[in-house]
């Protein structure tokens, strides 16, 4: 896959991973689930979404990938990111988007974790190569998502992210956030 991260194509054992196995994924959400017992944790707003599903309909097509920040030799997964392109643009209707329907971190990655953060800034990093996929297939790194609401913060100030009304369908009770293409561009430069 074109454009890697601010943490770059390696950092340590872990790199950007795009190959995603269901048995893999089915893994790597067990140990953020045990993770978050053993530390009392709830998992948060994310804590029900299945991922091996995700990764799942993968096989039956379409167009959108699952993206993972992995570490091979430990057999860890640090995060995990599902995009959907193309999606048209509320701010420049007409244009198109790559919209990011997931994005989740692993607990011990989470500002606030118990344990020590092995990867700090990997929300912001997944999101900088969501917005390098998003220009590579041609649309000038724009980039929408529904936000779940312990997120919005981060997607404003960190992001630079505009919030755009509701989501549509099942989404209609979250933010919908759209990062323009200027704004992607200086996001993506800040660490080329």
């Amino acid at each position: 896959m074109p454009g890697f991260s601010d943490l770059g194509q390696r950092n340590g054992d872990a790199h950007w991973r795009y190959d995603l196995d269901y048995f893999d994924v089915e893994r790597w959400q067990a140990a953020w689930r045990k993770f978050n017992h053993a530390h009392g944790l709830d998992g948060g707003e994310s804590s029900h979404w299945n991922w091996p599903a995700k990764v799942l309909h993968i096989g039956l097509g379409g167009d959108f990938l699952v993206a993972g920040f992995v570490d091979e030799a430990n057999d860890r997964c640090h995060g995990l990111m599902k995009l959907i392109f193309p999606k048209e643009s509320r701010l420049v209707p007409g244009r198109a988007t790559a919209y990011v329907d997931y994005l989740e971190i692993a607990p011990w990655n989470r500002w606030g974790s118990p344990a020590h953060v092995e990867h700090p800034g990997l929300g912001t990093a997944f999101m900088r190569q969501a917005a390098r996929i998003s220009r590579d297939l041609g649309f000038e790194g724009r980039l929408t998502l529904c936000s779940l609401p312990q997120s919005e913060m981060f997607y404003r100030r960190k992001i630079s992210m505009i919030a755009s009304g509701c989501g549509d369908g099942d989404d209609h009770m979250l933010t919908y956030f759209e990062l323009e293409a200027s704004a992607a561009e200086r996001f993506i430069e800040e660490f080329e």
